[in-house]
């Protein structure tokens, strides 16, 4: 997994933010995951079941390329 896969996910809030990790009054994302260390398409603990998931937004980044 790239360490887009933060910024690039319908999840993130932003500022380390995700619905994952609690949203803007949670944790941080671990970095783990925010680093690209660990795919957040599989199991993380404390991800509430929440996984990575690509925004409509950076879809059409994608098919534009």
């Amino acid at each position: 997994m790239q360490p887009t896969q933060c910024i690039s996910c319908k999840h993130y809030l932003g500022v380390h933010k995700c619905e994952a990790f609690g949203g803007y009054t949670g944790d941080d994302i671990p970095s783990e995951i925010f680093t690209g260390q660990h795919d957040h398409s599989e199991p993380y603990e404390g991800d509430n079941g929440i996984r990575y998931e690509v925004s409509d937004e950076w879809k059409a980044i994608e098919d534009e390329s």
